[in-house]
């Protein structure tokens, strides 16, 4: 049957969530933690190591999904972890600035959200109290780039010469803005209900001139979502090693990577 997926697909998915197994065991030897802290949003390390928790769960949440076959809502958390590693990547550069400034962002976008119920007449969702202060914060200081790619531009400059998997050159699939082309405009795809994201449901029936929609997704090649969460979470957990203070983390991906 033509949706079977192929043995060399499947070999590959077996070996990423072998892999992603192992990153969660390796997460576990820093997770939980407990650490002092105001509980602000902006508090480094605890939005890090944070942000690092979530990282782990969507990278989960992708692999889990390949049981029943579906590779682009896998492609759609790929895109989601793509962004996560990258705005982990970009405020860990400048913790004590940059955590500020995502916060500033993150602000933004729920006034964003409480103008537009406002606009079509509906409650807003912040109270008026609570939408000043976030007003007051954002007037503060400046921003997180709203530009996902000046964000991996900014990682590379800054994480290229500390870790040996990050590379400059932007045209290099290991740089974050080579990976930015490759995993999060592909991925894009399947998150925008784009003509791609359907294809794989779609098949030549035996009959000329006909075509069957399939329930379950047609191979999508050795090279999938699948193949690339354990990587992307892996550059996260190598970002970490440096800015958060984990000693061994290079080993231990070398180990996890190995098989």
């Amino acid at each position: 049957m033509t949706e079977l997926w192929g043995e060399e697909t499947l070999n590959r998915i077996a070996q990423g969530r072998l892999r992603v197994r192992g990153l969660r065991e390796l997460t576990s030897t820093f997770l939980p933690r407990t650490m002092p802290s105001t509980g602000d949003h902006a508090d480094w390390p605890l939005s890090g190591f944070a942000m690092l928790a979530r990282a782990c769960g969507t990278a989960e949440s992708a692999l889990a999904l390949a049981v029943e076959r579906r590779a682009t809502d896998a492609g759609a958390l790929s895109r989601t972890l793509f962004e996560e590693v990258v705005t982990f990547a970009w405020i860990a550069i400048d913790p004590a600035a940059n955590a500020q400034a995502w916060v500033r962002w993150d602000r933004r976008q729920r006034i964003k959200l409480d103008n537009d119920l406002v606009d079509c007449g509906a409650p807003g969702l912040l109270d008026p109290r609570v939408r000043e202060q976030f007003e007051a914060l954002i007037a503060s200081g400046p921003m997180m780039p709203e530009d996902l790619p000046q964000r991996t531009v900014d990682a590379d400059a800054h994480w290229a010469p500390r870790v040996d998997a990050i590379e400059p050159d932007p045209t290099s699939e290991r740089s974050f803005r080579g990976m930015y082309r490759i995993v999060y405009r592909t991925d894009s795809q399947y998150a925008h209900a784009a003509v791609r994201s359907v294809e794989p449901f779609v098949v030549s029936a035996e009959t000329a001139g006909q075509f069957r929609v399939v329930p379950v997704e047609t191979d999508p090649g050795p090279i999938n979502p699948f193949t690339r969460v354990p990587m992307l979470y892996a550059l996260a957990l190598l970002v970490a090693e440096p800015a958060l203070g984990l000693p061994g983390i290079q080993a231990a991906i070398d180990g996890v990577f190995a098989s």
